[in-house]
């Protein structure tokens, strides 16, 4: 009796179970069954552009929640207030309409894949934090918000960004200035690929960065820079980096670029091509804003100055810089006013592995490389070209509040070519008492209008061409200060040839009182020239210097003008080893008729033609 009891409870409670237990096995599967047929309608597609009602979906337009997805070849374009989605997966082009109701609201992940492009005119919501904002390959994000509120940056400030070395990252509207796009409310760790800023800044309009595109890795921008719009800061000394590993640079339109100021310290910056070619009433890019060290700076690729530039900038010629510049490449100064160390007491190294060409236009063009103080120049280039332009200055200027005094070393390791009407001196500063030394290891070829001077300052100076010495235009000064007692050299390694059919262009070797000494080892031809005081080839112009004129080869005269000493008092000694060809012109050794001091002339040839 108890085992029909206990079999009959038994067969109550499975009774009582199966019903209690199959509603919820039905409830299981049934949840499972719709929740796979509703995972086919999770996300919706855009497989045909149009705005987010015109669209094609598939296999529906998304609801809610849903996750949405944008098709290679394909641009959605929103132009509404949408529902909140979760994941936004972009393989074509999504762009947020620059109008009062576009605004996307997203909870999920943001993926740009290869390729695909987010273009935020109108306003993102971006409403989860820790989500992924994503742009892989060549993906492109344009940060252009309508508003340009706070709320626009939630898709930085709350999501965990992850960019590709070669992503496209373009902000052309950011709400406050005083945030680095690369802080830790911002993009915190990821790092960058191209990176186009085009923000308008108001204010002062700067952009302070606090080294944040140095930290935590001196890289982390691995694509091209660009600044289009406002003064970037790189460190105003917040992030005390010393330590900035850039790709190429391009500073454009309205944009400049201040990569260092605050507490002094060095700077070790690597870039690929630098170019700096914005409109000249942009603010001055300057990469050591009276902020001073050592700097090392190696540029590998070019060089392109076209707008206002320093090196270092100083306010009183404060000492405490050291400026090295190394490119690997070419060097090419253009429009606007640069100087490579401004009212800053500093030395200056500059290495062009290529060709350095100063073609600035006319106007405001204006370049010092060294513009004052005591700081030594040494600039060495494979070739030089000087092709417009109107003042090229190495080491001092006439407008320097503290006159240049270093020394000055330039090597051209090629050629030196002047081709345009431009003014070149390489030491500018009559109380310069230190040596100007120009090297050039080729041929020198003066064809321009315009007009080279290798000194005008109160200390020894030298010019030395390698090979030839061509002038067919333009005017040359050795050394152009009429009190300086420094030697003035210059040597010519193969043959000399004055061949100008203007006038007025000449050959000046010594306007100062210092001791003269030409040389030249080959021949020294005057073909052709005007006829005219200080016209021609002109040794010692008007002062008390004493001349040693040599020719190893043959000097050959068939016209123009050849003058030892014009209106000078010193003595002059001239010797060719060759043959004395005289055809046709003037040749005079002494030639005064204003000076009453008398002077003793020697000359010495091997043979007379």
């Amino acid at each position: 009796m108890y085992s029909v009891k206990h079999t009959n409870f038994d067969s109550n409670r499975k009774s009582i179970c199966l019903w209690h237990v199959m509603p919820l096995q039905w409830i299981l599967l049934l949840f499972l069954f719709f929740g796979q047929f509703n995972n086919s309608f999770a996300q919706a597609t855009v497989t045909a552009s149009g705005t987010w009602s015109t669209a094609t979906w598939s296999p529906a337009a998304p609801v809610a929640g849903q996750s949405v997805i944008v098709n290679v070849g394909c641009t959605l374009t929103v132009d509404q207030s949408t529902f909140p989605i979760n994941d936004l997966t972009i393989n074509g082009v999504v762009i947020i309409s620059n109008t009062a109701v576009s605004i996307m609201t997203i909870g999920g992940n943001i993926t740009v894949n290869a390729g695909g492009r987010l273009e935020n005119n109108g306003v993102i919501e971006f409403t989860t934090a820790g989500k992924n904002f994503t742009l892989n390959g060549n993906a492109t994000y344009v940060h252009n918000p309508r508003n340009n509120a706070l709320l626009d940056e939630s898709i930085f400030e709350l999501s965990n960004e992850v960019f590709s070395a070669t992503s496209n990252l373009i902000i052309q509207k950011w709400f406050d200035p005083s945030v680095p796009l690369g802080s830790a409310d911002r993009v915190q760790s990821s790092i960058f690929g191209n990176v186009t800023l085009s923000a308008p800044i108001g204010g002062p309009g700067n952009w302070d960065q606090d080294g944040c595109f140095a930290l935590p890795v001196s890289n982390r921008i691995r694509g091209k820079l660009t600044v289009t719009e406002g003064t970037i800061v790189m460190d105003d000394g917040t992030g005390n980096t010393s330590n900035l590993a850039l790709g190429d640079v391009d500073i454009l339109n309205n944009g400049n670029i201040v990569f260092q100021r605050g507490q002094n310290r060095s700077l070790t910056m690597t870039s690929g091509n630098f170019n700096l070619s914005n409109n000249i009433a942009a603010r001055t890019t300057t990469v050591m804003d009276t902020s001073f060290g050592v700097l090392n700076w190696t540029i590998n690729g070019n060089m392109t100055i076209n707008g206002n530039f320093n090196a270092v900038f100083g306010n009183n010629y404060s000492t405490g810089a050291d400026i090295r510049v190394t490119v690997n490449g070419n060097l090419t100064i253009g429009a606007g006013i640069s100087h490579f160390v401004n009212k800053a007491d500093a030395p200056l190294r500059v290495t062009v592995s290529g060709t350095t060409t100063l073609a600035g236009m006319s106007g405001g063009t204006y370049c010092t490389f060294i513009e004052g103080g005591n700081g030594t120049l040494t600039f060495t280039t494979n070739d030089l070209i000087v092709s417009g332009g109107p003042n090229w200055y190495f080491n001092g200027n006439p407008a320097a509040g503290l006159q240049a005094k270093g020394v000055s070393n330039i090597t051209i390791n090629n050629d030196f070519n002047l081709t345009g009407t431009s003014n070149v001196y390489f030491a500018w500063a009559d109380s310069m008492a230190n040596k100007t030394t120009v090297r050039v290891v080729r041929d020198f070829n003066l064809s321009g209008g315009g007009v080279v001077t290798n000194a005008y300052t109160n200390g020894a100076a030298t010019f030395r061409v390698q090979r030839n010495w061509n002038q067919t235009s333009g005017k040359f000064n050795g050394q152009f200060y009429t009190l300086s007692a420094g030697l003035d050299s210059i040597i010519v390694g193969t043959n000399f040839t004055f061949n100008s059919a203007t006038a007025t262009d000449y050959f000046s070797g010594n306007r100062g009182n210092g001791i003269t000494a030409i040389t030249c080892g080959g021949n020294w031809n005057v073909l052709n020239s005007g006829n005219g005081t200080r016209q021609g080839v002109v040794c010692v112009d008007s002062s008390a210097s004493v001349l040693n004129f040599t020719v190893t080869g043959n000097f050959v005269q068939n016209g123009g003008r050849f003058i030892g000493s014009e209106r000078g008092s010193g003595n002059i000694n001239i010797t060719v080893n060759g043959i004395l060809d005289m055809n046709a012109g003037t040749f005079r050794g002494i030639l005064n008729t204003t000076n009453s001091v008398p002077a003793n002339a020697t000359f010495l040839a091997g043979s007379i033609d």
